[in-house]
């Protein structure tokens, strides 16, 4: 999360490996598969989902708004609220051959204290994870809070738990996630 002026934003990561697969049937019946462990995140990838599938975007949250374009860009992303608009600042592929995304997973989706910055400090975040320039991560993270930071991890609060970007493989019992680079390219609709 940062804030700019009178402006709020936020940075956004879709994750590749947990995902809802969702079938509208011509009837309007609805099935879906999932393999997110967690029935509240779920539920809310489906909600989120579902809202793209019917068009009913305009009901979500801004925060719900904000993981819906990132579903649609992929990579990571600034984004700022600014009147009605959300409007796209950065979005940058990730180098996931550089670097090991864990996931210390809280059980809901609640209000946690997300890790605020600097817009410039996110930009520069942003550019590391592009590069693959471990040290720029760290450097970035420092400034980040809250944060944490070691020779090989930085770890930041998101929404879902504690995100951990580490330079080595981890065997700590964590989530590892893996970024989805690529934009919404799994919608398909049959008429």
């Amino acid at each position: 999360m940062f804030k700019y002026n009178s402006l709020v934003g936020y940075v956004v990561m879709p994750i590749l490996n947990l995902r809802v697969n969702v079938l509208v049937l011509r009837s309007g019946e609805v099935k879906y598969y999932s393999n997110i462990p967690n029935s509240s995140w779920r539920d809310r990838v489906l909600e989120l989902c579902m809202a793209v599938a019917t068009g009913k975007m305009s009901a979500l949250s801004d925060l719900d708004m904000i993981r819906v374009y990132a579903m649609f860009y992929g990579g990571v992303g600034s984004y700022v609220k600014h009147g009605d608009m959300l409007i796209p600042i950065t979005i940058d592929f990730i180098d996931t051959e550089k670097y090991y995304f864990y996931l210390e997973s809280q059980s809901t989706l609640s209000r946690v204290e997300l890790t605020k910055g600097r817009l410039e400090d996110w930009v520069i975040f942003q550019s590391a994870l592009r590069s693959g320039d471990f040290d720029l991560l760290l450097e970035s993270c420092k400034k980040l809070s809250p944060s944490s930071v070691s020779s090989e991890i930085c770890a930041i609060n998101s929404d879902l738990g504690v995100l951990e970007v580490a330079r080595i493989k981890l065997n700590r019992g964590r989530l590892r996630v893996i970024p989805d680079n690529a934009p919404l390219r799994h919608v398909v609709i049959l008429k």
